[in-house]
Parts: structure tokens; sequence; C-alpha cells
């Protein structure tokens, strides 16, 4: 063997250096789980994290508890409620970081066999509690809507914004302990971010708005966010900036410290501008025909002479809407008009300057009423124990059958209030009917259902006595104005025995699709008594022009 060939001679004692060296990465491996391990309960008994989570239950049950839960929509809402949590979160986490600074033990602790990078490894890795709490929580809120029996399946991306945003906040506070040792940084971090969330948040249309911590659902591009919302890309910009912050804490090396850091920021600033870009023609083009139901968009199901078309996330009520169109159908003496009664879901407008596509959220639980070719969009929102909302509905679907529009009409807009320039929900017009059209359409809701009957009862009276000012023309029933008589007689037959109204009905059925049969011969029909009414008005003060009568 020659020199060459030789192996290279290692210096004496190498094997125990090394050996040295593994020892003391496993030790302080053992202490970094030790430390993590024994303040992992001391920050599961802080005030401050169960003041947290119970603000956060607070929270849920304020955003979730008014409405029939729809998981696909009450995700957003799931991950809006840990925010408590996680204001809680920081401050915990920067209290813990300054224990101590506070408890004057600095000193005692440098003479520690385990140096400081090792207590802020083990800190930094105490982060994780919070967020399985959130996770513990959030878990907790979707098992409660489940149980209040929601529709859909959950928005993941959503409720993993709301666990990356407890995690951060546990990071930031360390981060601010560590290099703004201060009690006054994390309140002026908090101050600074609602600032800044109510300055970028704006009208709700500015993309700007996707640089808050969290981003809730905007009220005025709510149809842009109905077809995408770029979730996945905004909690990618929370992560990295979260596991930024993490190596900076955690890594001992400064250069991998370092380089883990930059790609993590690169990598969030990037997930950032990509949710920040302009909405190109095609992202518009395909939010449009999301917003505006298109084929393909929603799923629709039927029954008999109705049927509904409704967006994926709510595609379970879909046998709620349809037995309660066709409960109001069966009630007609006779067989509705040709034609199927057709309900789309839809939001009420697209903003030009729209958010980017990225996850289907579906947003709004309201169906808007509009024309749609030759079958009828109706006003409808399913809510637990809404009378108004029923009658709002059934009243729609009563007025079809007694051959009235269950929905304004195109035409020139009447109302004060401008339609979207994109065209996305065009002029509509109403009209009023003398007859006993509208009388009928409303006593067909109302009749053997208390909450619609009860509803209709106090717009009645309260539009009564109202006569003469703006409240009179509240009563808007599908695309009808009802006057306040006539909503007064439906309330009256609604009282009577249905068969002596359907005996009376079956003849003059003709009649009354007709509009031949006016009120008072219905009400003499059926041996009725009513009230002597004041003259109705052409149009209400909200009208710029008169009020068209209906075919």
């Amino acid at each position: 063997m020659t020199v060459a060939e030789a192996p290279a001679e290692r210096p004496t004692g190498w094997r125990e250096v090394d050996d040295g060296a593994r020892r003391q990465r496993r030790r302080r491996r053992r202490i970094v789980v030790g430390l993590a391990v024994a303040e992992a309960p001391r920050l599961l008994r802080q005030p401050l994290v169960l003041a947290g989570l119970l603000l956060s239950i607070v929270l849920f049950w304020r955003e979730t508890g008014g409405a029939s839960p729809v998981l696909q929509r009450d995700s957003v809402y799931v991950a809006k409620s840990l925010l408590p949590l996680a204001v809680a979160t920081l401050f915990a986490l920067n209290l813990l970081g300054l224990r101590d600074r506070r408890l004057g033990t600095e000193e005692l602790l440098a003479a520690m066999p385990h140096d400081d990078r090792t207590r802020w490894t083990a800190w930094t890795a105490v982060t994780a509690v919070p967020a399985l709490l959130g996770a513990a929580a959030t878990a907790a809120f979707t098992v409660v809507l489940v149980l209040r029996g929601s529709v859909g399946a959950p928005a993941w991306s959503e409720l993993s914004v709301g666990l990356v945003l407890v995690w951060l906040s546990g990071l930031a506070g360390l981060a601010l302990a560590r290099w703004l040792p201060s009690v006054v940084a994390p309140v002026a971090l908090v101050v600074l971010a609602a600032v800044a969330t109510f300055q970028l948040n704006g009208d709700g249309t500015s993309r700007s708005r996707w640089l808050q911590p969290f981003v809730d659902f905007s009220t005025k591009a709510d149809a842009i966010e109905l077809a995408r919302r770029p979730t996945v890309l905004h909690g990618a910009a929370l992560a990295g900036i979260a596991v930024a912050l993490g190596c900076l804490l955690a890594v001992r090396r400064r250069r991998p410290r370092q380089v883990a850091a930059a790609v993590s920021l690169a990598g969030a600033v990037a997930a950032g501008g990509l949710q920040l870009r302009p909405a190109s023609q095609a992202d518009i083009a395909r939010a449009r025909r999301f917003a505006l139901g298109a084929p393909g968009t929603q799923r629709c199901a039927s029954r008999g002479q109705v049927r509904a078309c409704l967006y994926p996330g709510y595609v379970g009520w879909s046998g709620d809407y349809l037995a309660a169109a066709s409960e109001v159908l069966a009630g007609a003496p006779s067989t509705g008009p040709a034609g199927r009664f057709t309900i789309y879901q839809r939001p009420p407008r697209l903003p030009v300057d729209a958010y980017p596509p990225r996850v289907l959220v579906a947003v709004d639980d309201a169906l808007y009423r509009d024309a749609h070719e030759d079958s009828a969009r109706v006003g409808m929102v399913k809510a637990t124990g809404s009378g108004e909302r029923d009658l709002y509905f059934r009243s729609a679907v009563g007025m079809w059958a007694a051959g009235l529009p269950p929905a304004p009409q195109p035409g020139k807009r009447l109302f004060t209030t401008e339609g979207d320039a994109e065209g996305m929900q065009p002029p509509v017009v109403m009209c009023s009917a003398p007859d006993s059209r509208p009388v009928i359409g409303l006593w067909l809701a109302a009749k053997d259902h208390p909450a619609t009957a009860k509803a209709l009862a106090d717009l009645a009276r309260r539009a009564t006595a109202s006569a003469g000012t703006t409240a009179v023309w509240l009563i808007v029933a599908g695309g009808v104005y009802v006057e306040p008589g006539q909503a007064q007689a439906a309330t009256r037959l609604a009282r009577l025995p249905e068969s002596r109204v359907k005996a009376v009905l079956r003849g003059r059925w003709a009649q009354v699709r007709a509009g031949r049969l006016s009120v008072d011969a219905l009400a003499r029909a059926v041996g009725l008594v009513l009230p002597r009414q004041s003259e109705p008005r052409a149009a209400p003060p909200s009208i710029t022009g008169p009020t068209p009568p209906c075919p």
C-alpha cells in the first residue's frame, strides 16, 4: 500500500470528541423537552389563556347562533372565534418570555448548565400548546354546528387560518419579549393590528384587506368571495411568518437560522403577493358565472312543480325549500300555472375589482329576488324560527300560484338605489294588483303555518297603524306591493276554515288568476266582513315613478 492509498489518520481522541458532542446534543434535547413539558400545564392554567378561551366560546355563539348552520360558511366564523384566544396567547407568551426579567432571576439562570438559547427553544415549542387548544376548540365548535343540523362540509382552509393565528400570536409574544422586552410592546402590537385592520378593510372591496391577520366576509364584495376566497394563500403567508419567527427563536446556529428565516419570509411575501394581485378578466368571468348560478355551479333538485338550485355548501337545504314550496302550492284549489317554480341562490353583486378565485366558500344564505329567463327567482332565507322570513318565501310561492309575479320583474329601475354597473343585479320593478290575487297569495302562504300567519298579522297591523307613512309599503310579497287592506283581508281569511275558502275558490279559480275577482267579492263569498279602507296611494315614497299594474 502506497502512502497515497493509506487512510488519513484522524487526530487522537476524535471519537471521544464526537461522542461528547452527541451526548451534549442529547442532553440539550432532554432539557428542552423537560422545560416544555413543565411549562405546558402552567400555560394552560394561565388566567389570560382561560379568559381568551371563554371569550372565544362567546364569540362563536354570537357569530353562529342566529342562523341555520352551514359548515362551509360557518368555518370562517369558527376561525374568527379564535381571535380572543390568539390575543390572550400573545400576552401569555410575552409574560412567559419576560418572567426571568420580572422575577430578577436572570443571573441565577445564567449559572445553570444549559444556556439561554435552550430556554428560548423550549418556550418556542410551548407555543404549540395554545394552537392545540385552539384545534380542540375548533373541533368542539364544528361538532356543535353538526349537532345543530348543519349542512355541507367544513372549509378546512378557513379553519386552519384560526389555528395559524393562535400559533403566530404565541411566537410574536415571545419575539417581543426577546427583542423588545417591555409589557407595553404586546399592547402596542394589538392596537397597531386593530388600526391596520380598520384601515385595510375600508369599504370591504379593496384587495389590501387581505393584509389583515384575519379577513372576515366582505359586506360589499360578497359575490366574488362567494365564488372564491384566497384563504389558502392567506394561511400560507401567516404560516411563513410564524416559521420565520420560530427559526429565529429556536435554531441555535446563526447561518442556518438566518437562511431558514429568510426562506420562510420569502414564501410569506410570495403568498401575500399572489393573494393581492388584481383579478384578471378570466377571474372575473369565472366569478360572474358562479354568482349568476350558471349551469354546473349550483346543484338542483326537483319535487313536482318546484325546482331548487343551491350552491354546493347549501344543497342540504334543498329538501326544506322543496317541502315548503310544495306545501304552499298544494293548498291551491287546482293545479298551479303551467311550468315550473324555480328557486336560485345568488349573491347581490359582483364588483369589478374582484379578488382572484382560489377556494370555494359559499357565504350567503339569502336567495335574492330577480328575473331569470322564464323561471322565478325568489327571496328566501333558511333560518330557524323566523316568521317574517318564512312569510317572505311562502308568499312568493303563493303569488306565483295565484297568477302574480313571484319576484320583481326586469325593467327600468324605479327604486332610488341604483343597481350594479356590471349588471349583476339588473333593474327590477314591483307591481301592484287591486284585485283579490294578493289576498289569495298571502292566504296560501299563511294557512296552516302559525309562524307565517303571525308574521303576516303583525305586518298588517303595523302597516295599517302607519297609514300615510313609508311603513305602509313595507309589505312586499314576491314581486308585488300589497296594500294594508289586502294584508288585513288575508290575515282574516287565514283564520277561517280552509275547507270553506277552498270551496269558494274552486268555482272561481279562473276568475282569481285572471284578476277579475275583487277583494270585496271574495269577502262576501266566504262570509268575511272587512273594515273600510282608505284610498291606496299610487306609489310608495321610495319609488321615483308610478307602480305599474301586475299583468
